[in-house]
């Protein structure tokens, strides 16, 4: 078993991403789905930019993440804003697109 000091330690690592539809209502026009596992541990995070967005990618959605991969958890869902900035959403989406 592995030792939860020793977890804390290490990062998560990207395991897939994708594009997916942006949240419904939430004023984004491009989303990414990223997969990342530390250890036996997986968890999702949903990167979304507001519209409208100029450059967007897999590659982008992951380097907003970095700043989180030593947190024992990983913020579920981020917004990207029009200056590149990144901002943790307090609250899960509510409603998809299918």
């Amino acid at each position: 078993m592995m030792d939860a000091s020793r977890t804390m330690l290490e990062k998560w690592c990207f395991d897939d991403g994708r594009a997916v539809e942006p949240t419904l209502g939430a004023g984004c026009d491009s989303s990414y789905l990223l997969k990342l596992s530390r250890g036996e541990q997986r968890a999702q995070a949903l990167i979304e930019y507001l519209a409208p967005s100029t450059l967007t990618s897999v590659g982008i959605a992951r380097q907003a993440l970095t700043a989180y991969l030593r947190d024992a958890e990983l913020p579920q869902r981020l917004i990207i804003g029009y200056d590149g900035k990144s901002q943790v959403a307090r609250s899960a989406p509510s409603q998809r697109k299918i």
